[in-house]
């Protein structure tokens, strides 16, 4: 009755011999090794970029939950219904233990392998604005806000304590920042 996108293995070439559920994720036991099935949200462009970086750390020796493609070459795979999953590697361990100093210390030098590992080249679409232009947009929202509550209350009387407070703070910061 209940699918949970099962039926989307088909289009893998993958048996699974059992299944269970887990946190928002299928768990599947198949003669490839442990899969984890989970329904996809987000963007396929993203995902192809978090595959390449985790590409990129197993080709170096990390155990990661890289992505594997249908047999359609595509990392996102729909079900019957038309739902996205993605399939993954998956590896049986335990989360890491935060009273122990071992497995912190054993989870701060992964963690410092993988960052020396992700030296990978600059992709335009992910690189953020600049803050100067960040701070510009900003004050440019503070400024329409202000001038639309100023506008709204005729008098002052009509003005609740709000208002007041938003158009008092927001001229002590630009005041402070001299754009006033």
């Amino acid at each position: 009755m209940y699918d949970y996108g099962l039926s989307t293995l088909t289009q893998y070439g993958i048996e699974v011999k059992s299944s269970s559920r887990t946190r928002g994720a299928l768990v599947c036991r198949t003669e490839q090794g442990i899969l984890l099935l989970r329904e996809f949200h987000g963007s396929e462009k993203k995902l192809l970029f978090q595959q390449e970086v985790l590409k990129k750390l197993s080709q170096e020796g990390c155990l990661v939950d890289t992505f594997i493609e249908n047999q359609e070459g595509s990392l996102v795979t729909r079900d019957k219904d038309n739902i996205p999953y993605t399939l993954q590697n998956w590896y049986e361990g335990r989360e890491c233990d935060t009273k122990s100093r071992e497995d912190i210390i054993r989870s701060v030098q992964i963690l410092a392998r993988v960052h020396k590992f992700m030296n990978m080249p600059v992709e335009k679409a992910y690189m953020a604005r600049s803050l100067a232009d960040e701070y510009a947009r900003h004050n440019q929202e503070i400024r329409k806000i202000r001038k639309f509550i100023r506008q709204k209350g005729a008098r002052r009387a009509k003005r609740g304590f709000y208002v007041m407070a938003n158009i008092t703070s927001t001229m002590f910061f630009f005041v402070k920042i001299r754009l006033l």
